[in-house]
């Protein structure tokens, strides 16, 4: 830091320091003291330098329009209200199709299918796509890219797992299905549920019904579920009446599933657990 010189010592910036033995006009403390106090100096205008060197401008994130349904989809997972629930769930298509997902894998039957909840979903999914094309073209919005990429994972594994259980459902009684719950299908389930039993007859004629006398096996009786001794537990989402009893909104009990069929399609019970 110092450079000894005949008349003293000497600064790195060329500042004279007269030491004066003679006369002791300084002590060695003060001298370690303006030696701190020159390192300290520098070393301040060092990291002030760095910091302008290293300064960036400030890049802001600036989200698109569609991403505004993950904040819904938020509040309504955490919010505890249930009037502002119902708000967010008219408007969200996530939590439309998570309920209809959360009353057909609960429903011992096949449910109608919901062909408003299956367009929106789809236009949705869509939708959040191309708004994550967007964010990863901005490093700042990155994260968001990243988080709007697991709701759509999720919003598609929701929206298979749906499918999935109807076409399990639908598989179990294909010939009950196809003659008596045609209008619960939509028309690509129909399509597969007609090809569906035309393979199953053809395959049973092959193997067994060959050996039938011909057009006995037409009298054979269809197949279908039985609902005799299949209970659920039921939340009232509106005032209604079960077998003489009126529940109000917000009640929950366990019921025999045969009991409830109209009221269920009405959407005044939600299904919590068969």
């Amino acid at each position: 830091m110092f450079l000894a010189s005949p008349s003293g010592l000497r600064t790195k910036r060329g500042a004279a320091f007269l030491f004066n033995t003679t006369n002791r006009q300084f002590t060695m403390a003060d001298l370690y003291n303006l030696l701190d106090q020159l390192d300290h100096d520098e070393q301040e205008e060092e990291i002030i330098q760095e910091e302008q060197e290293w300064e960036a401008p400030v890049e802001t994130a600036v989200l698109p329009a569609d991403l505004i349904d993950a904040q819904k989809r938020q509040l309504a997972d955490n919010d505890t209200n249930e009037d502002a629930k119902e708000v967010l769930e008219e408007d969200s298509p996530y939590l439309r199709l998570r309920n209809v997902w959360s009353q057909e894998v609960n429903a011992p039957e096949l449910l109608p299918f919901d062909e408003d909840v299956f367009q929106s979903i789809i236009e949705l999914i869509e939708d959040w796509e191309q708004a994550v094309d967007q964010c990863e073209d901005n490093p700042v919005s990155a994260l968001m890219a990243s988080i709007t990429s697991v709701q759509i994972e999720r919003a598609k594994y929701v929206l298979c797992d749906w499918l999935a259980t109807r076409l399990r459902k639908m598989e179990e009684y294909p010939f009950y299905i196809r003659d008596y719950k045609a209008d619960c299908l939509s028309q690509t389930e129909l399509s597969h549920i007609q090809a569906y039993c035309n393979l199953v007859q053809k395959h049973l004629s092959r193997t067994v019904l060959d050996h039938f006398p011909q057009e006995a096996w037409k009298e054979l009786p269809v197949e279908e579920p039985n609902f005799d001794y299949t209970y659920v537990f039921v939340k009232c989402l509106a005032p209604t009446t079960i077998d003489k009893d009126p529940l109000e909104r917000g009640d929950s009990l366990i019921i025999h599933y045969s009991k409830i069929r109209d009221s269920l399609r009405d959407g005044d019970l939600q299904i919590l657990a068969s």
